[in-house]
């Protein structure tokens, strides 16, 4: 069935390319940087405090024609990973071919390194400065190499994704990606101007082949199965979004829920809060835990288009564990975030 699927996005894919129109395009750079300091305490003592760059964004996105069009990030960032030598890290964040325009009606083909399209990772602008609920408890990375078909549903009521993945994000490849790949599917509704509605899902198989000291091999099989429902009510300076989250492999079953309202106050100021909570395995007690998040986005100057292009960020956060007798872990967070793109040529 995974061969026929796979087949199916490659054909896919060699028609997109025959439907490619032929008109002349351009080039374009984007960076986006993060520098924070953060200062974390748990019962009284000082676990961590300093500054870093979190993160560092090079694009460069190039338009062939007016039907194909191409994107290549490159992610930079601090790290005191053993496999990251001199105190940063790199990864291709993105890395993909795009066909636009296609027969289907307001459709597109992305295939390379693209976004993960499940729950709200694949459109999370960290309005918080911590991550979105899947990435942050490692149910889905936020990018993934494989193959996707996009399209918006007809008068403006939602849009759709159809994609086939490695599973296992983008900073896993070769050997350390799961066997099969992934299939995956998300939809957001629009049945009203300011209410959106949506889920996802994601299944896979993954196996594993072990020999022992005698020679003997075993192979461990099991499935992967995600799931999402997104909620999202904005009108006027208040936004309103919701998620709730799970993940069975094999029989073990994970899942929680976010919830996150903002507000707007004037053109540059917003004041936010987060709750999560997150329950490893259902069948276990103590392993769940629950993240309290305040803060406020001040947006300091922004582009011609009203987005954001210099702000300061400011979040205090509070992750408390299920476990009985564990203390809870405190976090204030200050954070600079400036971005800037200019045309290559």
């Amino acid at each position: 069935m995974k061969s026929v699927i796979t087949s199916i996005a490659l054909v896919l894919l060699a028609m997109s390319a025959v439907w490619a129109g032929l008109a002349p395009g351009g080039s374009q750079i984007q960076a986006k940087t993060w520098f924070r300091y953060a200062y974390e305490t748990c019962d009284g003592e000082t676990e961590y405090s300093g500054f870093d760059v979190a993160r560092g964004y090079f694009v460069w996105t190039h338009q062939f024609t007016d039907r194909i069009g191409s994107k290549f990030n490159i992610d930079v960032y601090s790290s005191d990973k053993d496999t990251d030598t001199k105190g940063a890290g790199l990864k291709i964040k993105a890395a993909y071919l795009e066909f636009k325009n296609l027969p289907f009606k307001d459709a597109q083909i992305q295939a390379g390194v693209i976004k993960n399209y499940f729950g709200t990772v694949y459109d999370w602008n960290y309005i918080t400065i911590q991550k979105a609920l899947e990435d942050k408890e490692k149910v889905g990375s936020s990018a993934d190499a494989g193959i996707a078909l996009a399209g918006y549903i007809p008068s403006g009521f939602g849009e759709y994704h159809i994609g086939l993945y490695n599973g296992e994000g983008y900073s896993k490849f070769g050997s350390n990606i799961n066997k099969y790949p992934t299939l995956g599917g998300n939809v957001r509704f629009i049945p009203i101007p300011g209410l959106t509605l949506g889920g996802s899902a994601q299944f896979t198989n993954d196996e594993e082949t072990t020999i022992d000291t005698l020679g003997v091999e075993t192979t461990k099989s099991w499935s992967i199965m995600k799931a999402a429902g997104v909620g999202r009510f904005a009108m006027g300076p208040v936004d309103l979004w919701g998620e709730f989250l799970m993940q069975k492999v094999d029989e073990t079953t994970s899942q929680g829920f976010m919830i996150m309202p903002t507000v707007m106050l004037g053109k540059n100021l917003q004041i936010l809060a987060r709750y999560d909570n997150w329950d490893k395995d259902t069948e276990n007690d103590d392993d769940a835990h629950s993240r309290m998040i305040v803060g406020l986005n001040w947006f300091i100057s922004k582009n011609k288009n009203g987005k954001p292009e210099t702000q300061i960020q400011v979040n205090w956060e509070r992750k408390i564990p299920e476990a009985e007798g564990a203390n809870p872990v405190d976090e204030f967070i200050f954070q600079l975030r400036w971005e800037f793109k200019s045309n290559a040529f």
